[in-house]
């Protein structure tokens, strides 16, 4: 099997790109290097937009629309831009003659492309949910044709792979066939949680249980969008509560006023910063007002951390509820969280087996390998029984 990996960007070149697409980039990237492993020809290139007329028409309307409209209208949404670049992504596909296309982000021109090839689309939400989610400020006419382009996408695709249930049931409200889309889960997004073994999460467990410190993680680089301020009320609500705790803030955090056993720690980590951290926390945090599904939640859970999490996008797929995690309504209040947190800070025995089950979770649900597993039965599938049609048809 040939299997053809097309991008939208040169992961040699990403300083330009929205700080919230890093992350599914680099989610993409370990997949591509799971698959790399497998029993099949990999190809990968990447197809930027042509900057031609058309582009430079909707660039200009890019620019008028940032200056002087209320809501953004993108020039790589554009009808005419995308017909060109599905022209230049065909061409790609017929130079390389691969047995399938496989594409790891929305890439909307896929809806004008006239190759016969079977494509596969891998992607962790739809645009349209993200920018209502993030409260991403678009312009009504440009929404409309985002929408038009996302349904062409699902139509034209043999396979759509989701890391969520929450972004497959939005697919299938486009009225693709259920039997098109499947959910595969996400998979952490750091090497540094693959390959632990079940006795190292267990000694991992013991030494926390025995901490007579309850060690509190959070991470994020949008601090309001992934509930930073909601963290900072809690880690204040349990320290008056006279709860023996600390506190690590992780990512892009503002000034916060300096407390004891308040530890922040700026800008981007390495994976080997995080896993130390990570082996040391009893639980992470992830109090988030918008998601599309959180890498981080697999990372967590592949080192037996258990997670508190906001139930928002896709976050649920990604958590047992009482098994490697808890789940929350995205109004709880702080008073919820605590009490959950001080239930598992005053029972260590609770917390242990929460940790080992988190584990467990992970093991079934969460590994990278499964994933890379789940597209290449993909790749099989629409190789193996081609469909021409994506729709359902009434």
């Amino acid at each position: 099997m040939r299997a053809l990996v097309i991008t939208s960007y040169d992961e040699s070149a990403l300083e330009r790109r929205p700080r919230y697409m890093l992350g599914k980039i680099s989610a993409a990237s370990r997949l591509l290097a799971a698959l790399s492993q497998e029993k099949i020809s990999l190809e990968r290139t990447h197809v930027p937009p042509p900057l031609n007329l058309a582009y430079a028409k909707a660039y200009l309307r890019e620019r008028f629309y940032s200056c002087r409209v209320s809501g953004a209208f993108p020039a790589s949404i554009d009808p005419d831009v995308l017909r060109a670049w599905a022209h230049r992504i065909d061409a790609t596909i017929r130079r390389h003659n691969p047995s399938v296309v496989f594409f790891p982000e929305n890439l909307w021109a896929i809806g004008f492309l006239t190759t016969r090839v079977p494509i596969v689309l891998w992607s962790d939400c739809l645009s349209s949910d993200m920018l209502r989610s993030y409260a991403i400020p678009f312009h009504p006419r440009a929404m409309d044709s985002l929408r038009a382009a996302e349904a062409r996408t699902l139509a034209r695709c043999s396979r759509i792979l989701c890391t969520s249930q929450w972004m497959a049931d939005s697919v299938l409200r486009f009225g693709i066939l259920k039997s098109c889309v499947d959910t595969l889960g996400i998979f952490p997004g750091l090497a540094c949680a693959d390959g632990h073994t079940a006795a190292e999460i267990g000694r991992w467990a013991d030494a926390r249980a025995m901490d007579p410190v309850f060690r509190m993680l959070f991470l994020g680089s949008d601090w309001a969008r992934k509930g930073g301020s909601f963290a900072a009320l809690l880690h204040a609500a349990l320290r008056k509560k006279g709860i023996e705790m600390a506190f690590t803030f992780m990512g892009d955090i503002p000034d916060l006023p300096a407390e004891p056993f308040l530890r922040i720690l700026r800008g981007r980590r390495t994976a080997e910063d995080i896993h130390q951290e990570l082996t040391k926390a009893h639980i992470v945090l992830l109090p988030s007002k918008a998601e599309c599904c959180t890498h981080f939640i697999a990372d967590a859970s592949g080192h037996g951390v258990p997670v508190l999490v906001s139930d928002v996008g896709g976050n649920a797929t990604a958590v047992a509820d009482g098994t490697s995690g808890y789940l929350f309504s995205p109004t709880a209040s702080v008073e919820e969280y605590a009490q959950r947190i001080m239930e598992l800070s005053q029972n260590r025995s609770l917390y242990r087996s929460l940790s080992l089950s988190a584990y467990a979770f992970y093991v079934d649900h969460l590994r990278l390998s499964l994933a890379s597993q789940g597209v290449l039965r993909a790749f099989g599938a629409v190789t193996e029984t081609p469909c021409t049609s994506r729709q359902q048809h009434s």
